[in-house]
């Protein structure tokens, strides 16, 4: 396990061939208070331009569950998600959750008619204002994202940017596979029942966690393009295709 988060390290650019901390990147990783492929993600966000809504996403990811479960009131609590939905995946909605919350007030009246949990969403405000600060120490430009991009492509990218080695495609019978898996890994894995595109068959995902029951379910999903991983994470899928070229 420790190998293969050093291997981990070296592939998001934190660490160099002898172990060390790269600089700037490995020495910024270091000092956000963030799961190292998150704070890469929020890293890269500043040079796509679209670092207010990494920090949102960042921030949602850092807490458990922005929806509250009431037992009996599933079909409500499907109904309410689907008002927040965007078809790009889980962390597009946490962030279309998150701009509802703040057009409100914060008000956590809102919060139960939306079935969301107040002290969540009042968690991530502030930690999005904890992480906004080392932004802003660190001089990484804070900047939201273009009304231009309506399918938040820049955002998506700077996600792939720290969740490259997390990107699956869809298998023909269901369900999808790692597009590196770990040691050659072809276990099947499954999209998570709260996720929004849980109905959905997507050509490439990455995504943030994974839980394991009787299937391997995968959580926190967000569409990708397949030509991203070349483009954000060369030395990880370049490497592979040699590999595979060569045996």
């Amino acid at each position: 396990l420790l190998v293969r988060a050093l291997e981990m390290l070296y592939a998001l650019g934190a660490l160099d061939a002898d172990g060390r901390l790269t600089q700037p990147t490995g020495t910024l990783m270091a000092e956000l208070p963030l799961e190292p492929a998150l704070a890469r993600s929020l890293l890269v966000s500043g040079e796509l331009g679209c670092s207010e809504d990494m920090l949102t996403v960042a921030a949602a990811l850092s807490v458990q569950s922005l929806w509250v479960s009431v037992r009996g009131e599933q079909r409500a609590l499907d109904e309410i998600k689907l008002r927040f939905a965007v078809g790009e995946g889980d962390h597009l909605t946490y962030l279309n959750v998150f701009r509802g919350f703040s057009a409100a007030g914060e008000n956590p009246q809102w919060c139960g008619r939306n079935m969301l949990n107040y002290r969540a969403l009042s968690r991530v405000s502030d930690i999005r204002k904890q992480l906004s600060k080392h932004l802003r120490r660190m001089g990484i430009p804070l900047a939201p994202t273009s009304t231009e991009d309506r399918r938040g492509e820049a955002l998506r990218k700077a996600i792939t940017a720290g969740f490259f080695a997390n990107a699956v495609k869809a298998l023909p019978g269901g369900g999808y596979v790692a597009v590196r898996g770990s040691g050659g890994s072809t276990e099947t894995l499954h999209v998570h029942p709260t996720s929004v595109l849980f109905r959905a068959t997507v050509p490439f995902l990455v995504y943030h966690a994974t839980q394991r029951t009787d299937r391997v379910w995968i959580q926190e999903v967000t569409k990708i393009e397949t030509a991203w991983l070349t483009e954000l994470a060369p030395h990880f899928y370049e490497l592979k295709s040699r590999k595979g070229a060569g045996e």
